[in-house]
């Protein structure tokens, strides 16, 4: 079990003197990436640095930054390391007093790391913050369960709460609206700035999760040493989602996700929270199939063929009925 143990906070020696690294993680994302890095150029302070991780790039992406983008850093990390792991590298290349933990699909549309830095030079007690994360609709994006990831949240995700319950279970379980800034529980990888002290502290990412779960752990372990986390309304990012992730081969990225969330029930709750993730994972998967094979029956007999939302719920629950039955892993592409 990780060391839960709450420490005193202590001020910032001077938080008008906070410095910014921009740590972005690209593996083969180089369209997106230079998107993402023409938005910094335009929004952020000059003063903020960019740096860019590669993870073995194929497609080009290391030749495109030197040509285009000669004032970012770049750090050619050797082989596909994941998330955490490649963003860890920071703390062996830079000493800024914040990190800005950044997707290579995102695009500012105004000067969010300033705003969000703001937080942290005005706050001493938050070790980390985001703000409003949209899609290229201009949908906000959800915050999720404002609750420790659990066996029990894991259950509750799994067969109360989707898009179309939302409306309902909003009411019973804590959830935080994107449209009100204030203090919550979780944040997410995507766009998450925090305070080096506290990352020194704590240890930065833990390395034992190649891609998802890495950001929800790193809040729980600030937040059980006393550190807040702090989501920001007033400002945002676009957020065009799973631009490596869909790069990779396969069901590769609901393979991951099972595999990731699996080893932090073990990490918090052992090998009894581990089973009970994999049973809530298996029941989820074989309901929704059922459900499916109606639905798709009902649809044959009226003579209406299935539909890509429909055809996709089939492909997601068959992969992770596989991986609950240790049918199928995650194979890290390479």
């Amino acid at each position: 079990m990780p060391d839960l143990t709450p420490r005193p906070r202590t001020a910032v020696a001077d938080a008008n003197t906070l410095d910014l690294v921009i740590s972005i993680v690209s593996w083969n994302t180089r369209d997106l990436l230079r998107k993402c890095l023409e938005s910094l150029a335009a929004h952020c302070d000059e003063n903020m640095r960019i740096a860019v991780f590669d993870n073995a790039s194929s497609d080009g992406t290391p030749e495109m930054i030197r040509r285009e983008f000669p004032a970012v850093a770049l750090v050619e990390t050797g082989k596909n390391l994941g998330f955490g792991r490649a963003h860890n590298l920071v703390a062996d290349h830079f000493s800024d007093s914040a990190v800005l933990f950044l997707n290579p699909d995102t695009e500012l549309v105004e000067n969010a790391p300033a705003r969000m830095l703001d937080v942290l030079a005005r706050r001493p007690e938050v070790a980390a913050v985001s703000c409003r994360m949209i899609d290229g609709d201009g949908r906000v994006q959800p915050l999720g369960m404002q609750m420790l990831t659990s066996p029990w949240s894991e259950f509750l995700s799994a067969f109360l709460v989707s898009q179309r319950s939302m409306r309902w279970v909003k009411g019973l379980l804590p959830f935080h609206d994107p449209s009100v800034s204030g203090p919550v529980r979780k944040l997410y990888g995507g766009c998450l700035m925090v305070r080096r002290e506290a990352l020194d502290e704590v240890g930065w990412f833990d390395e034992r999760f190649f891609m998802y779960g890495e950001d929800v752990d790193l809040c729980r372990r600030l937040e059980a040493r006393g550190w807040k986390l702090y989501f920001l309304s007033s400002t945002k990012v676009v957020h065009l989602c799973g631009g490596a992730s869909e790069r990779a081969p396969g069901r590769f990225a609901v393979l991951m996700g099972c595999e990731s969330i699996a080893k932090l029930m073990r990490k918090y709750y052992g090998a009894l929270g581990h089973a009970v993730y994999v049973v809530t994972i298996l029941g989820r998967a074989v309901v929704r199939l059922l459900i499916a094979a109606v639905v798709r029956l009902l649809r044959a007999v009226s003579g209406r063929p299935p539909n890509e939302e429909l055809t996709n719920s089939i492909h997601k629950h068959l992969a992770m009925l596989r991986w609950a039955l240790r049918l199928e892993s995650p194979r890290i592409p390479q």
